[in-house]
């Protein structure tokens, strides 16, 4: 599965680091997704694709995925079927 970190405007030189989090409800099934720390998004440009894989989960599963850089978060939910 893949997602895309977007910002607002074109990353400076060196790039934008874009921290990861999920959380997961049920709670119980935290590790069916996995989620790298972070992604950079290259200078120049305004996007990145981050690569999730998952495992089982043994019941239906709301993952609440969250990237951060510069101090402005933003989220996205993530479902993972049994």
């Amino acid at each position: 599965m893949r997602l895309t970190a977007i910002l607002t405007g074109a990353a400076p030189a060196g790039g934008t680091s874009v921290g990861l989090s999920a959380v997961a409800a049920p709670s119980a099934n935290a590790g069916a997704l996995n989620l790298q720390a972070s992604v950079t998004v290259p200078a120049g440009s305004k996007s990145v694709a981050v690569t999730v894989s998952s495992s089982a989960a043994s019941a239906q599963t709301v993952f609440t995925v969250t990237g951060t850089a510069g101090g402005v978060s933003k989220q996205a939910t993530v479902t993972l079927n049994p």
